[in-house]
């Protein structure tokens, strides 16, 4: 996955790149020694450095989140008007996948203000061209619901069937769903089956979540996605500089973006399903968008939505979560995934010892976002109050070194009682 051309000579590749627009960390297990040692600003550039090292033409921004005072770094350079500069944390990159959690936030917020339950079939708030298909059961229809599009258990495919053919056909197999407009949506929601049962298991998908962004523009009495993200969302946080059009005067901290060659090649536009993953945003903004879950009502962070946006940490499916269970478990939009266990210490049992119990299992929040150019990464702890934030513009992944750096500042910072 990380090694793929970006020639693009067949579909199979697209739909590939497509099915990778995130999570690839819940594929395998991340091997994460023990830290004795406090993580420090060196620590974090010499994470990030050799990043930018491996990867030609590589930009990164990079965040912790600590009680104790927040830590940003930066590598690479990259050309505005034949000057290099480095990047800050107001560059705007594109964020992928991660756009899934601000769609699962609208969710939680729309619910609060009663604009709609969470329980509600889909179709409900979706233009009839858009209709979801239904399951047939012995006790009859069953439809799809809002909560089932933003926990993935819809039973709806990763993504459209066609998208690939369909991009190679318009030339944009590196922007594949650029020209992805409503009329096609419509045709493929015509014949579009199911491929699991609905509510029944976890399939990652990019066009549920996208169709989940239209089904909340509808509830909210809003023209489109954008408009309701940015009335009941962005605005009221005041996260100004996420935004799926770059508007003119953002235009100048836009970071470039590059291919897993080098070449220059574009970050992805949605012609319809901007929902799944059609964001801008800056490490600023990304970084006050973690602290909003916190629920933390003082202070700088204070939050005019609540605690609204904590209950989309609430675990969703399965139900009930098992204490020692390393399986994904699902908020809204968000993961809710095992830190890796230390390996336990080498010591001969005495011969009448009980089984050592088993430790409760540590979550993490958590999302990524990949293109064919461009990487995003977080995840936090919000009872701890850490967390990283990882911004790309090249495709390699971030997982590996997000998933370290979580780690060691869970390990650093006790749970509060």
């Amino acid at each position: 996955m990380n090694r793929l051309q970006m020639t693009w000579r067949r579909p199979r590749q697209v739909a590939r790149w497509l099915v990778c627009l995130s999570l690839g960390v819940l594929a395998g297990g991340l091997s994460c020694e023990a830290q004795a040692e406090v993580l420090t600003k060196g620590d974090l550039q010499a994470e990030i450095d050799g990043y930018v090292k491996r990867h030609r033409k590589a930009v990164v921004v990079a965040r912790i989140l600590r009680p104790e005072g927040d830590l940003f770094v930066s590598a690479g350079e990259f050309e505005r008007e034949g000057e290099l500069q480095a990047p800050d944390e107001n560059s705007v990159f594109a964020i992928a996948s991660v756009t899934k959690t601000f769609t699962a936030g609208l969710l939680a917020v729309l619910a609060s203000k009663d604009m709609l339950k969470l329980d509600d079939a889909a179709n409900a708030y979706l233009p009839e061209k858009w209709r979801l298909p239904d399951e047939k059961r012995e006790a009859g229809t069953r439809q799809i619901t809002l909560r089932e599009l933003a926990t993935h258990h819809s039973g709806l495919p990763v993504q459209p069937p066609t998208i690939a053919f369909f991009a190679l056909s318009r030339l944009t197999p590196g922007n594949p769903y650029s020209q992805f407009n409503g009329d096609e949506l419509a045709k493929t929601m015509k014949s579009l089956p199911l491929e699991n049962g609905v509510g029944t298991k976890y399939v990652y998908s990019n066009l549920g979540t996208g169709l989940l962004g239209h089904a909340l523009a509808g509830a909210a009495k809003e023209e489109s996605y954008e408009s309701a993200l940015r009335k009941h969302l962005l605005e009221p946080l005041e996260l100004n500089d996420t935004v799926i059009r770059v508007p003119e005067e953002m235009r100048v901290r836009v970071v470039p973006t590059f291919n897993s060659v080098g070449d220059r090649a574009p970050s992805w536009d949605f012609a319809t399903l901007e929902a799944c993953g059609g964001l801008r945003s800056t490490c600023h903004d990304l970084t006050r968008w973690v602290r909003f879950h916190w629920g933390d009502l003082s202070g700088e962070f204070g939050n005019p939505l609540g605690g609204v946006l904590a209950t989309t940490l609430e675990p969703q499916f399965p139900q009930p979560v098992k204490p020692h269970s390393r399986e994904l478990v699902m908020g809204l939009g968000w993961h809710l995934i095992a830190l890796p266990e230390d390996p336990a210490p080498e010591k001969e049992a005495a011969p009448t010892a009980e089984p050592p119990k088993k430790p409760v299992v540590r979550r993490v929040a958590f999302h990524n976002g990949a293109t064919t150019a461009g990487r995003s990464f977080i995840a936090f702890d919000a009872k701890r109050k850490v967390g990283v934030v990882l911004l790309a513009n090249v495709p390699h992944s971030l997982d590996k070194i997000g998933m370290r750096l979580i780690k060691r500042l869970v390990d650093e910072h006790p749970a509060a009682e």
